[in-house]
């Protein structure tokens, strides 16, 4: 081998060999920041399963739910027949009427079988008796289902009055 091409060769090795020596101080490196990132990842996992163990004790609902009807007055009857609803004293029998959530913050959900053919109205009273919603379905017979928004109502006392020739059936609906 000829001189110049020793040197070259030398030069070469001692360049190969500070390559190397780079890349194990990479891998030394790489390996620190790789065991530093798992103790954080473990670190991170405990405070996560702290937190879920809190939140558990801490996340903890009461709810009443009481499953019944609100009362119409006779007040409310008259006021509602002063404003021309009609047969409200001849009761019309639905299969499982259902007015719900009752109270709301403006959406009741409707249904009930209707179990005759006919003529169906569908109206809702506010507190002063002024009719809000107006329903006709001609030779209804079967489940009827709705979702009233009164969302865009004012808060209070609503009636409900469904009716099919004369006869009708009254709920009250609150509205918070």
């Amino acid at each position: 081998m000829s001189p110049e091409d020793r040197a070259e060769y030398e030069r070469d090795m001692a360049e190969y060999q500070r390559d190397i020596a780079e890349r194990a101080r990479d891998m030394a490196e790489y390996g620190r920041d790789r065991d530093e990132h798992r103790r954080e990842i473990d670190q991170l996992r405990r405070e996560m399963q702290h937190l879920r163990e809190e939140m558990r004790g801490e996340v903890m609902r009461e709810m009443h739910v009481e499953i019944g009807t609100l009362e119409v007055s006779k007040e409310e009857r008259d006021l509602l027949k002063n404003k021309g609803v009609t047969a409200i004293d001849n009761a019309l029998v639905l299969g499982d009427l259902s007015c719900f959530p009752n109270p709301s913050s403006g959406f009741f959900r409707l249904h009930s079988t209707v179990p005759e053919r006919g003529d169906l109205m569908v109206d809702a009273h506010d507190a002063s008796g002024e009719r809000v919603y107006h329903e006709t379905i001609s030779g209804f017979k079967g489940r009827y289902e709705r979702t009233l928004d009164f969302s865009d109502k004012s808060n209070g006392t609503y009636f409900l009055v469904i009716t099919q020739g004369d006869k009708a059936q009254l709920r009250k609906l609150m509205k918070q």
